[in-house]
């Protein structure tokens, strides 16, 4: 027997509104690791990892770096994430 405020299990629930607080965490992450950023990229010697970049052939720059994003993205057999 179905109440009329019952979702048939077909159709998607609706989301609930994140609260301000977890926003506020949110926008705290950010800052933080823009500012981890910051502090790499003024500490980084720039000029040698520039340099060194350039000896590094681009299809096997960018072979690599799809490798590493589809090694992020795969899931572990058991389904639950690592």
């Amino acid at each position: 027997m179905a109440l009329e405020n019952d979702l048939p299990d077909n159709e998607p629930s609706r989301r609930p509104q994140k609260s301000t607080g977890s926003w506020i965490f949110l926008l705290a992450r950010w800052a933080a690791a823009m500012l981890i950023l910051g502090v790499l990229l003024y500490l980084l010697p720039l000029a040698p990892l520039r340099n060194a970049l350039s000896h590094v052939p681009l299809t096997r720059f960018i072979a690599v770096l799809l490798i590493y994003l589809l090694a992020l993205t795969a899931q572990s057999p058991s389904g639950i994430p690592s």
